[in-house]
């Protein structure tokens, strides 16, 4: 009969529930990852139906929506307005097709003393800025909005006027405009009359993320711990259980002394 008998000492409980612990710990961070990825194939599929909707009027959207950003991001929306010269904005480490470069924003003004900032496209690293200034002033736009990416891990604590940003800082890029800027902006689609450059990007392909990998990787840990610890325990009994059932006493390290004695003669 195996001896477990050493399960009950202070070092053997402390590894019992450090396992079961880690079992529990490893298995909520697996589900959590996979609640993670439900919620984010509902995004997804909320993005899709929005981003191939047929385009509405931003003045419409905003009376229908009261101006609830939740409701109008990713919203295929058309606006006719000027850009706003003099106010562009490049948008710093953007690749390409996939090449190094920048985005351009540029300021719309759509309602009066309004405007919504346009992320324009894409143009080399080496394109200067004043090469993007639009040549068409007045123009219709049709695109997608989207939130305000906030001021970046390098973002904060910036004053004065910047002509290049490393995010999409709505917040930001308001505090140098002459106009008050509309909540979210938009990415270009299509514009009348068209443009040559900058080069519009296309809508990121959000996918399903990391969250399926990770979720299995935190299973296979408390796979680990669920099988490793008592097998741990069955080799640590083992050595008792043998000892105990043969009743054969372990040979000394040593030679007895008299043997020894008997050697040398």
């Amino acid at each position: 009969m195996t001896d477990l008998a050493f399960l009950r000492s202070p070092r053997w409980l402390a590894g019992i529930a450090l396992a079961v612990g880690a079992i529990v710990v490893f298995v909520g961070m697996g589900s959590w990852q996979l609640s993670r990825l439900s919620e984010r194939r509902d995004l997804n599929a909320v993005l899709l139906e929005r981003t191939a909707a047929v385009p509405v009027d931003l003045e419409r959207l905003v009376i229908e929506t009261g101006e609830d950003i939740d409701q109008m991001v990713w919203r295929r929306v058309v606006v006719a307005g000027s850009y706003v010269g003099g106010e562009e904005i490049l948008l710093e480490g953007r690749s390409h097709k996939p090449s190094a470069g920048s985005n351009v924003l540029t300021p719309l003004r759509w309602d009066r003393e309004r405007a919504v900032i346009v992320n324009r496209g894409w143009i080399p690293i080496s394109t200067e800025l004043r090469t993007v200034v639009p040549a068409a002033r007045d123009v219709v736009v049709t695109g997608v909005l989207r939130r305000s990416e906030g001021a970046g891990l390098l973002g904060g604590g910036e004053t004065g006027t910047a002509d290049r940003l490393g995010s999409i800082d709505l917040e930001r890029i308001n505090a140098q405009t002459v106009d008050d800027l509309f909540p979210l902006y938009i990415q270009l689609q299509t514009q009348r009359p068209a443009q040559v450059v900058p080069e519009a990007v296309p809508i990121p392909d959000l996918g399903d993320g990391p969250h399926l990998s990770y979720a299995i990787q935190w299973f296979v840990f408390a796979l680990v711990v669920a099988f490793g610890f008592p097998v741990l325990v069955w080799r640590t009994a083992r050595p008792a259980t043998r000892s105990s059932t043969t009743g054969i006493p372990s040979m000394p390290s040593s030679e007895p002394s008299a043997l020894r004695d008997q050697q040398r003669m």
